[in-house]
């Protein structure tokens, strides 16, 4: 079976893409001003990009907080047991916050 990992590079290209190419090279026209396909919108990268400890440490990265959208557990693998801890911690933290909205609390 084939399978394809899609990297930051293909996404990007695949955002900036309809704009980039929306005229034919030979077009006397100039191109239009770019803008975001409307499902696209620019965030700060903490947003999904927040670590965890020891990369946040080690790296002098951004570190997760309860609120932020992603906890990204780069240069922290689940067979280290501080790190599977983190994840099982990540977990129940995200079902909690499921429930919450499930409640309206």
């Amino acid at each position: 079976q084939f399978g394809v990992a899609w990297d930051q590079s293909m996404f990007f290209w695949e955002i900036l893409r309809p704009g980039l190419l929306r005229l034919p090279l030979d077009s006397p026209a100039p191109p239009p001003d770019f803008t975001l396909p409307p499902e696209v919108v620019l965030v700060h990268q903490a947003h999904l990009n927040a670590f965890v400890p020891p990369a946040s440490r080690d790296w002098s990265a951004y570190e997760w907080q309860p609120g932020d959208f992603v906890r990204h557990f780069a240069g922290c693998p689940w067979q280290e047991g501080h790190c599977l801890g983190l994840m099982r911690e990540t977990a129940a933290y995200a079902q909690q916050q499921m429930l919450q909205l499930g409640t309206g609390r």
